[in-house]
């Protein structure tokens, strides 16, 4: 019986002794082929094709496969079937990225931020056991991983290797509840006698007492804690402290703060500028417990304006820029605010009753403060 058979069963590629075989779709008579930076200028495949068939080009012959080829496959009957090769040849892929790295916790999925200039994935994932943690990872196409779905230690820094498909290697180092400084209240310029309100992290468990201090390279200067705060919220754990620039500080523009535990200490990565000449000095205060149409008297050294907080608001009072019911002697000794219905951090913040004032200088730069009360002047 004559063959009505004509089909290619097979189509391959032998390469450097490595065989390259093809992905054939006889539907649509495709055969296809993913390639990695051949020369594809003179081929010679490997073709199998259903019996008594005959095909063309020859099995024998050498082509340019740079382009789709057609191959015609003619059955003993004479029916025929084309097939066409397709060979997608690309370059070798040279990316070795870390993409997306989540940790689930309960039913949380939790994204990490990661930064591909300094090779930094940081995430935060609350108070979990941190000792024996898989994380997911996707990378870059065609690159491979160090130690990927194994658990791992991530009490310290954790490092994977991402190795591109040309061999390429990138190092990440994975931070998870990455202690850190987040900022430092009122900016980084401080005179003697300040207080620093320093935001922060991870800084310390809430059964720890933080330290904190300031160097120049050379020389250290513990700063006084005054209060903390510990909390936790989304995750994070908020680790927050007040402490205070002591009176024999030496002025210096380059200040490197630490806060920590024990020997393990957190460095803010901006430089503290901190002034100890001719520092605003409180000498006396009439009263810190005011009421309608009462006049706050500040006496001090050094007085050039006053800063008051109001939540999360901080109003500049000086008398050079037309502030109402202010006053400031020629000596810069006295400052006067008259406390009455049109004080503006009290019309806006009129249920707050304690406010914290700043002595400041004319360039603010936060010296000495002390709380107040005021009374509801509205009622």
């Amino acid at each position: 019986m004559i063959s009505v058979q004509n089909k290619i069963l097979k189509f391959d590629f032998n390469i450097k002794n490595e065989v390259i075989k093809g992905i054939i779709d006889e539907e649509n008579k495709i055969i296809t082929f993913n390639a990695v930076r051949l020369n594809l200028d003179n081929l010679s495949p490997i073709i199998e094709i259903s019996e008594n068939a005959t095909i063309s080009p020859t099995l024998d012959s050498n082509h340019n496969f740079n382009n789709p080829i057609d191959y015609v496959v003619c059955a003993e009957n004479g029916d025929t079937s084309t097939y066409t090769i397709v060979i997608n040849n690309r370059e070798v892929n040279t990316e070795n990225f870390i993409t997306h790295f989540w940790i689930k916790v309960g039913d949380k999925i939790l994204e990490a931020d990661i930064d591909n200039e300094s090779n930094r994935i940081m995430l935060d994932v609350g108070q979990i056991e941190l000792s024996s943690i898989t994380p997911s990872i996707t990378i870059s196409e065609y690159a491979n991983i160090s130690d990927y779905n194994l658990p791992k230690d991530f009490r310290e820094p954790t490092n994977y290797k991402v190795t591109a498909e040309n061999g390429d290697v990138k190092e990440y180092t994975v931070f998870l509840n990455n202690p850190r400084i987040d900022a430092i209240a009122y900016g980084n310029k401080f005179y003697v006698k300040a207080k620093l309100y320093v935001l922060g992290d991870f800084l310390f468990e809430e059964n720890e007492t933080p330290v904190a201090y300031i160097s120049d390279g050379v020389n250290s200067y513990f700063l006084p804690l005054l209060d903390k705060s510990y909390s936790e919220y989304n995750y994070k754990s908020r680790t927050n402290v007040i402490v205070q620039i002591p009176e024999n500080i030496p002025t210096n523009d380059n200040y490197t703060l630490y806060v920590g535990i024990d020997n393990s200490f957190v460095e803010y990565d901006q430089p503290l500028n901190i002034l100890s000449q001719n520092y605003p000095k409180l000498t006396s205060l009439n009263t810190n417990t005011l009421k309608n149409n009462d006049t706050m008297i500040i006496n001090e050294k050094n007085l050039g304006v006053i800063g008051v907080q109001a939540e999360n608001i901080r109003y500049i009072i000086s008398p050079y820029y037309y502030w109402r019911n202010t006053t400031l002697n020629n000596k810069k000794t006295e400052f006067t605010l008259l406390i009455d219905g049109r004080t503006d951090f009290l019309i806006n913040f009129s249920g707050q009753k304690e406010f914290n004032v700043f002595l400041m200088d004319d360039d603010r730069r936060y010296g000495e403060s002390f709380q107040i009360k005021v009374a509801d002047i509205y009622n």
